[in-house]
């Protein structure tokens, strides 16, 4: 009981942290941008640009609670907006339709990677890895790199309300579903067992492989809702228009306040770190610093989380081996 209370108040420290850096940043940014920063249109705009990622960013941080880490995300994704886009072109349908398919796309495909990840016993990063690169290769194999464009009216057409309102409306009920998820759920509490320690979370009787399954697909469900966003939004489809992003999704959750190690994270966490790195990015726009300091930024949030989670782990595994010692 009094582990989980230290956990309670650890992340709520670092959230509250976070909120007083993204405060600061905003601020700042305000005063150097002469106020174009907090126009009420740039605000919509950085939502709207980051609504995708943060979709994604809701998947992962259950995937990174669990213990776990997913890289083919991204391949998902482009998968599950491809079958989607042919879809609509094709037979035609609605907007429930553009994300009730590629949902079930994304969770099969989820599966697979779950399934694999625990069988073949190999660290999750890896075998992600080689199915990114499978899913990749298989879709571009299919589509020989074919754009698609060209959409039904009930997909392309908006209003200045709908703009903001399908991608914003779309992150936030993602959001709202998944601390529910972690909060309140049976399921939840496995993810967060699991990535504490699993071996102590199956002698309790917890499922490893269906909450693998439940987690994983859960990864695909949000990264094919986040793809449906984004091919709203940019209104073309192509093979590659999400490569390459991975890194900003986990500097998201990372920067929330989720450990690499897993058994910790929180959904108000990924939320503020969504906001940080949307600001980010909009500011170094409005400043007109290269975006190359935005991807440096990324990949030093995560190295240096890398660094913390390896030191934690190192201090856990020496903490157990003095415990036997002792025994």
């Amino acid at each position: 009981m009094l582990n989980k209370m230290k956990k309670y108040s650890s992340s709520h420290t670092h959230e509250f942290f976070l909120l007083i850096v993204i405060v600061v940043f905003a601020v700042s940014l305000s005063i150097f941008t002469g106020g174009r920063f907090i126009q009420i249109d740039n605000l919509l705009d950085m939502l709207n640009g980051n609504a995708a990622l943060g979709i994604m960013a809701a998947g992962m941080l259950v995937v990174i609670i669990s213990g776990g880490i997913d890289m083919s995300f991204m391949a998902v994704a482009t998968v599950s907006q491809y079958v989607m886009a042919l879809f609509i072109l094709n037979v035609g349908g609605n907007m429930f339709l553009a994300f009730f398919i590629p949902a079930l796309v994304g969770a099969a495909l989820g599966c697979v990677n779950a399934v694999l990840v625990h069988n073949l016993k190999a660290p999750a990063i890896i075998t992600t890895i080689a199915t990114m690169n499978a899913f990749y290769g298989v879709l571009m194999w299919l589509c020989k790199g074919q754009w698609l464009y060209g959409f039904p009216d009930w997909f392309s057409k908006k209003t200045p309300f709908s703009t903001v309102a399908m991608p914003v409306g779309a992150l936030l009920i993602v959001f709202v579903v998944t601390a529910v998820i972690l909060q309140y759920l049976p399921i939840g509490r496995k993810v967060f067992a699991i990535g504490d320690n699993q071996e102590a979370a199956r002698r309790g009787g917890v499922n490893i492989l269906a909450t693998q399954i439940f987690v994983y697909s859960f990864m695909g469900v949000t990264a094919s809702l986040g793809a449906v966003v984004q091919g709203n939004i940019i209104q073309n489809i192509a093979p590659n228009s999400l490569v390459g992003r991975e890194m900003e999704v986990i500097a998201i959750v990372v920067l929330g306040g989720a450990k690499l190690t897993g058994g910790k994270g929180s959904v108000i966490g990924t939320f503020l770190g969504m906001l940080l790195i949307a600001m980010l990015g909009n500011g170094l726009v409005l400043l007109g610093i290269s975006s190359y300091w935005h991807t440096f930024f990324m990949g030093a949030v995560i190295l240096v989380s890398f660094c913390i989670s390896g030191a934690e782990l190192k201090k856990k595994k020496d903490r157990e081996v003095s415990q036997v010692e002792l025994q």
